[in-house]
């Protein structure tokens, strides 16, 4: 299954829309072998996600030398290390090369060591995709504020807790036209989408209850972001590093990429303009719009934006509400972290807070809970094969798997677009 997700966003030259089909069969097969061991789930799978999907927590990893920080370096280390001042989903980690910290293997292979200046990245821990370093900076370029949120993400935050089924972010490259034109296209082809696509049979019965008073409606609104808005550097960079493939690089032209994105800033697939038309687009709001597919976070595709919302509050307000929990909505970092303090230099010793520093990688925490979550599927797997309605269930999905390689095939050998 996770192989499944990784070629979800994968789209190297075959067509998305073939891939995305396998996906969303194999999905469905998997969810019919779920419903005959709990509940049925008729929730929208952008309900659902906004409900009871918690964001994932991105690893700000923060790599220096004490003997290096100025004043202004050791406030933004403070301001990016305090926990009481923000909700977003950021773990901050701060290695400090002057100690005895050692680094994991994905940071000494970036070589930050020798940068000659503190260094600051953020990796996403893993999931439906691979842990990855979405954005990367010196210390001295950022602050605080611009690593958490902007103004397009803020915006973003605002739709979707206002009950926008999914936003659809257009950042807009540098071929006015062709930007132009996708806009136009999403307008129409989601206009007509929100008008016919039918919400789940089942909504609010058993299994299928809705926890928020946010409007549940059928909604997807356009957002446009400019491709070179220096204020938007993060949120694009991180775009950006879930293309199937190196797209531009800096001082280079820039394409309009599309993302629909649901839940609690969930980010579905990053689509380049050429990827985009009625049927990709009809695809995507199918799946979002359809009965919750496979209810454990980490199995389906996407991968979280980094937004500073406190989504209890906002969803919930102060009400107690019990909402059953995804086991394997996030992988958590299982190492024992030891505290230290960066020495304080020209500053008072208060004015530095203790700082983490983790001795290795969250990568062993990542890989359990994957395959934790293989196991589930196993166990599913194991208990569908018994019984006369679980083989049939089976039976009928191996059949929709091989119309579906077969049609896949068939794009394969047709030239691409």
């Amino acid at each position: 299954m996770a192989h499944l997700m990784t070629v979800f966003t994968s789209q190297t030259n075959c067509r998305i829309r073939v891939r995305m089909l396998l996906v969303l069969t194999v999905m469905a097969v998997v969810n019919g072998a779920t419903r005959h061991n709990a509940s049925a789930c008729n929730i929208p799978v952008f309900r659902y996600a906004l409900e009871r999907w918690s964001s994932d927590d991105l690893q700000l990893h923060l790599v220096l030398r004490e003997s290096q920080l100025g004043k202004a370096d050791r406030q933004t280390i403070e301001d990016l290390t305090r926990e009481d001042n923000s909700s977003a989903n950021l773990a901050a980690t701060v290695w400090d090369l002057d100690g005895s910290a050692e680094l994991p293997g994905f940071l000494t292979d970036l070589n930050l060591a020798n940068k000659g200046e503190p260094w600051c990245l953020i990796r996403s821990t893993g999931g439906a995709e691979p842990p990855r370093v979405v954005w990367s900076s010196p210390l001295r370029q950022i602050t605080s504020a611009l690593i958490r949120t902007s103004p397009a993400r803020e915006t973003l935050a605002k739709m979707l807790v206002q009950g926008d089924s999914a936003v659809w972010v257009v950042i807009r490259g540098d071929d006015g036209k062709q930007a132009d034109a996708v806009v136009q296209s999403l307008k129409t082809t989601l206009r007509k989408l929100e008008d016919e696509t039918p919400l789940p049979d089942g909504i609010g019965l058993p299994g299928s209850e809705l926890y928020s008073e946010i409007p549940l409606m059928v909604s997807f609104p356009i957002l446009e972001v400019d491709a070179h808005d220096p204020a938007e550097r993060v949120f694009l960079e991180h775009v950006r590093s879930f293309l199937p493939r190196s797209q531009s690089t800096s001082g280079e032209q820039q394409p309009t990429l599309v993302v629909p994105v649901f839940g609690r800033g969930r980010a579905l697939v990053a689509l380049t303009a050429d990827d985009v038309d009625p049927e990709t687009t009809s695809d995507l709001t199918t799946f979002l719009s359809g009965a919750c597919s496979c209810q454990v976070k980490r199995m389906n595709p996407g991968f979280d934006l980094l937004l500073d919302v406190d989504w209890k509050q906002q969803l919930f307000g102060d009400s107690d509400v019990d909402i059953p929990a995804d086991t394997l909505a996030s992988g958590e970092n299982s190492g024992i972290p030891t505290l230290v303090t960066i020495a304080p230099g020209n500053a008072t010793t208060d004015a530095i807070p203790p700082l983490m520093v983790v001795s290795g990688s969250s990568d062993d925490a990542n890989s359990a809970a994957e395959a934790t979550a293989v196991g589930h599927y196993d166990a599913l797997s194991t208990s569908a094969s018994q019984g006369s309605t679980r083989n049939f269930v089976w039976l009928t999905g191996g059949f929709a798997g091989l119309v579906v390689l077969g049609t896949m095939i068939s794009a394969l050998r047709r030239p691409d677009r």
